[in-house]
C-alpha cells in the first residue's frame, strides 16, 4: 500500500505473502471496466507522483552510476599494474628506474579507488534513504 512495515518471516514466507495478495487484488479489482471518478484521478496522481519521484531520483542515480564507471576503471588499471608488477624481470638491478613510477601508480590508483569507493558508498546512502522516504 506504499508503505514500509517490518515483514516477520524468512524469504519463503514472504513470497508465499505476495502471492496471497495477488490473489486478493485479482478477485477485488474488475477485470475489464474502466476506472472513472475519484478512483481515476487517484491512480493519474498517483502516476503523476511516481513520475515525480523517479525524476527527482534521477539525479543521485546518476551520481551513482558515474561512481560506478569510475571504480571499473580504476579497477581495470590497478589490476594491469598489478600484471605488470609480477614480472619478476622487474625487480632486478637494471629495472629499478621502471619499477618505482609502476609502485607509485599502483599506490595513487589504489587510493582513488578507495576514495571513489567511499564517494560511492556515501550516494548510494542517500538514493536508499531517499527511496524508502517515499
Amino acid at each position: 500500500d506504499g508503505k514500509v512495515r517490518p515483514f516477520d518471516g524468512d524469504l519463503d514466507d514472504y513470497r508465499q505473502w505476495v502471492k496471497e495478495q495477488g490473489q486478493k487484488t485479482e478477485s477485488v479489482e474488475p477485470s475489464d471496466e474502466k476506472i472513472s471518478g475519484p478512483d481515476a484521478v487517484n491512480k493519474k496522481q498517483m502516476r503523476q507522483d511516481a513520475a515525480d519521484r523517479r525524476k527527482q531520483l534521477q539525479p543521485q542515480r546518476n551520481k551513482v552510476k558515474k561512481l560506478e564507471q569510475q571504480m571499473e576503471k580504476l579497477d581495470e588499471e590497478k589490476t594491469r599494474l598489478e600484471e605488470q608488477l609480477a614480472d619478476n624481470s622487474l625487480y632486478s638491478e637494471e629495472n629499478k628506474d621502471k619499477l618505482k613510477p609502476l609502485l607509485e601508480q599502483q599506490a595513487a590508483v589504489t587510493q582513488q579507488l578507495q576514495d571513489v569507493e567511499e564517494q560511492w558508498l556515501e550516494a548510494s546512502e542517500v538514493l536508499e534513504g531517499l527511496m524508502i522516504s517515499e
